[in-house]
């Protein structure tokens, strides 16, 4: 994220745009699921090209990266979650 160290990932997915943060900020989840135009995904979003995180076994034989993951209705929804998680990660 802009001004932290905090990483994530940003992936396309069909038609909406999708970021993926750490699962510490789950906590935060309701709150960033609130902000209009921000889907909240119900399941943790899995990738092997997400060397940065964490990973677990999922459905295959070895494990995958795995984090919590939003997708968005419009750029705005983007740019107000992003600032949401920035102000979240600054004041903790």
């Amino acid at each position: 994220m802009p001004g932290t160290k905090e990483l994530f990932y940003v992936h396309r997915e069909n038609q909406f745009p999708q970021i993926v943060i750490r699962s510490a900020l789950e906590v935060f989840n309701k709150e960033l699921a609130s902000i209009e135009g921000v889907i909240s995904k119900d399941a943790y979003y899995h990738n092997a090209d997400m060397t940065r995180f964490l990973s677990r076994l999922h459905t295959g034989k070895t494990e995958v990266h795995y984090r919590l993951s939003y997708k968005f209705k419009n750029n705005f929804a983007v740019e107000k979650c992003i600032n949401k998680v920035i102000g979240i990660v600054c004041n903790s």
